[in-house]
């Protein structure tokens, strides 16, 4: 299929709506899984240890949102001491996905995935929020959760429509800087010697959305219609290049939402533009070394604890340069959550931006680096935003200025 053909699309099914009326009737909630009923139970009787983990109770510094705070108000509705009311379903969406939680604890709960569990069942009574009303309709018209129109289209020069290596773009990075999207077709064709088919073509002739932030509504009928109806083809294709940590995560065995992307065990997996790339640029490097002692290195959740691309993230990085890049004070696995989740920032924009605001100024407190570079561009696009006067990039992006493109 060439790159500029949509794929065939059915109607998208109606948005579901909350019950209308003062008093919602209460909701019988369905039996968990037994490993999230385990979580639960764990998470109720803990001391909140990991409270400070947690990017939502550090920007909206309330119990509630706690992951103690949401796993015991999910043990309360299982055991139906607390019915679920539109008050109680929107407390399972402040969750980030970001599992940092999970790196400080002790019985290794996987909190995003009990509380995407909830939203599922928050979602068929009808209890979605209504700020997620419109990445809903946007994915509805779109197929992706930003509405905002993207003045841009793709080089015609730069993809082959015919090659069997695709590239499937972020949709941030869609739309808050698309024409990286050129600019790293243009790095695969120097890099790996070929050019690549751009996929994921929507109804504007724009790349489509994974679907991920669509799954973290829980509106599952929604999404089973987006991956079996609004999916590109990728017909033709050995090998699938993404920039998205969302889509390589989701499809990671290890993630806490493998099963979500699993309609077609067949099908495709993807890899992760980082892992292509640093074994690329060390055995091409750019002709100029980029100092790294400058850079201070924020890590995606997505690509530390979601999906294992720190690793090669790092690798990309130091064969760009020399020296070596800063660390922020929490790295790695611990490393802080900016917030920039689709779901949340539609939740709770003002805390979303207090979140990423708080990582962002690392930078301007470090007393040596100038730029932060962000593993994603997800999150580079939440950091920049929040401190517009501070220089923050995406890594992808580094790696196309450093070799001029």
């Amino acid at each position: 299929m060439r790159h500029d053909d949509a794929p065939p699309r059915g109607d998208a099914p109606p948005l579901t709506q909350a019950p209308q009326g003062d008093a919602p009737p209460a909701v019988r909630p369905a039996a968990l899984p037994n490993d999230i009923s385990r979580m639960s139970a764990y998470c109720t009787y803990c001391p909140k240890m990991c409270r400070f983990s947690c990017p939502a109770s550090a920007a909206e510094s309330r119990e509630t949102v706690t992951p103690w705070g949401m796993m015991r108000l999910l043990e309360l509705t299982r055991d139906q001491s607390v019915a679920i009311s539109p008050e109680v379903a929107e407390t399972f969406y402040h969750c980030t996905g970001c599992r940092r939680c999970q790196a400080f604890c002790r019985h290794d709960n996987d909190v995003p995935r009990a509380l995407w569990s909830a939203r599922e069942q928050t979602a068929e009574a009808g209890l979605i929020p209504a700020s997620l009303t419109p990445l809903r309709e946007s994915f509805a018209a779109h197929s992706r959760p930003h509405a905002d129109p993207v003045d841009w289209r793709p080089d015609p020069e730069v993809f082959d429509a015919e090659s069997t290596v695709g590239f499937w773009p972020d949709c941030d990075t869609l739309t808050s800087n698309p024409t990286l999207i050129d600019r790293l077709g243009r790095l695969l064709h120097r890099l790996l010697g070929q050019k690549v088919r751009l996929i994921g073509t929507g109804p504007d002739h724009l790349p489509v959305c994974c679907g991920f932030p669509l799954g973290a509504t829980g509106d599952r009928p929604a999404l089973d219609h987006h991956l079996n109806e609004r999916w590109p083809s990728l017909d033709g294709l050995t090998d699938l290049y993404t920039d998205c940590p969302a889509l390589r995560a989701w499809a990671d065995p290890g993630s806490s939402w493998p099963e979500l992307s699993h309609g077609d065990p067949e099908r495709l997996k993807p890899t992760h533009l980082v892992e292509v790339l640093a074994d690329a640029v060390s055995q091409n490097p750019p002709p100029e070394k980029l100092d790294l002692s400058a850079l201070l290195v924020h890590h995606s959740c997505m690509m530390t604890r979601q999906a294992p691309l720190a690793g090669p993230s790092l690798k990309l990085l130091r064969a760009l340069g020399s020296g070596e890049p800063s660390a922020m004070m929490f790295d790695g696995v611990e490393a802080e959550c900016c917030g920039g989740q689709a779901v949340y920032r539609a939740l709770e924009p003002d805390a979303a931006r207090r979140q990423a605001t708080r990582v962002a100024e690392q930078l301007h407190d470090h007393p040596t680096a100038t730029r932060q570079v962000s593993t994603a561009a997800t999150c580079a696009c939440a950091l920049g935003e929040a401190r517009e006067d501070l220089d923050i990039t995406s890594l992808l992006e580094l790696v196309c200025e450093t070799y001029s493109l």
